[in-house]
């Protein structure tokens, strides 16, 4: 896990600076569906995406580094939260991939939304808070990781959860400021007596 926690260590530094740059690409964009499919639309949407898949490699790694040390309900948070990730990521995944295709041939398709993908998104959504509310009391009381970044885990986790534009761009900053000091556990020396 140690090879793991370094390598995920600086994707997962990035989180946030991507979730930032994302935030600043789609309110340069606009909100139109032609905004959606401009090339500025499609940048906000990979920086974005990249955020998410970076939050959540942050997660695994996060809890690789402190998984002895969290009480109980800090595994059904990282559970929650890792599959709110990955359910959120398939979401970014589609403004990417099938929203510049729809603003061509159906724009009025994301000027009103649709009924079920909305419902997947707020489900998505509400996991990733939940999971990183949860995940993020469980790390401050692990006393692990510092308490600061432990309490943004927190917040983002309550933001992730209200109906806001890039709601979990708070979670990935608090994994980027916790991956800064993210660490693999020092290993015990052993002693070598020759006689």
């Amino acid at each position: 896990m140690d090879r793991f926690i370094k390598t995920a260590r600086p994707i997962a530094m990035a989180a946030g600076p991507l979730a930032v740059a994302s935030i600043i690409a789609e309110f340069s964009a606009g909100n139109s569906p032609e905004a959606l499919a401009s090339t500025t639309g499609i940048i906000a949407a990979v920086l974005a995406l990249s955020a998410v898949i970076a939050l959540l490699i942050g997660l695994i790694a996060l809890h690789a580094r402190q998984a002895d040390h969290i009480p109980g309900p800090g595994l059904t948070g990282f559970i929650l939260a890792t599959v709110g990730a990955v359910m959120t990521a398939g979401g970014v995944w589609s403004a990417v991939f099938v929203v510049p295709g729809l603003a061509e041939v159906a724009p009025h398709v994301l000027e009103t939304g649709i009924p079920s993908v909305m419902a997947g998104f707020v489900f998505s959504y509400a996991l990733l808070g939940l999971g990183g509310l949860l995940y993020g009391i469980a790390t401050l009381r692990g006393g692990l990781m510092a308490s600061g970044s432990s309490i943004l885990l927190i917040v983002g986790g309550v933001i992730c959860l209200a109906p806001l534009p890039a709601r979990y761009f708070l979670l990935a900053i608090a994994i980027s400021l916790i991956a800064i000091r993210l660490r693999p556990a020092t290993p015990a020396r052993t002693v070598t007596v020759t006689s």
